[in-house]
């Protein structure tokens, strides 16, 4: 099967879709991705099966405004990045998810991605 002549952007649960809710104490709220099956993540999709998630805190940025590749958009990694800090007690932080699909790829089998968002004392 021949590569990808084009990959897809979508942006997931635009504008508050995904809000990450607070417990009892002051908290900050890490963000991270993970690799797939069969596709790696990175911050550019220029190279043979990796893809791009990106994510926008909506509670300090106007994402919509922005697209799904603006300034607001932060590239994922598999390692923790700080989503909002010193979230009061019982607060909210609404946030929206973009990805771009592989462009080439070889790899054309559904892909399952994991993204988590981690609570911690500040």
């Amino acid at each position: 099967m021949n590569d990808n002549t084009a990959s897809s952007t979508l942006t997931l649960w635009s504008e508050a879709g995904i809000i990450a809710t607070n417990g009892d104490a002051i908290a900050d709220f890490y963000i991270y991705g993970a690799d797939t099956a069969n596709w790696t993540l990175d911050s550019a999709t220029s190279t043979q099966n990796y893809y791009t998630h990106k994510f926008c805190n909506e509670t300090d940025n106007n994402c919509l405004a922005s697209g799904p590749y603006g300034a607001d958009f932060t590239a994922l990694a598999t390692s923790t990045q700080l989503l909002k800090g010193s979230v009061a007690a019982s607060g909210q932080v609404a946030f929206q998810l973009s990805m771009h699909t592989p462009n080439p790829s070889t790899v054309y089998t559904q892909q399952s991605v994991v993204v988590t968002i981690q609570a911690s004392a500040p």
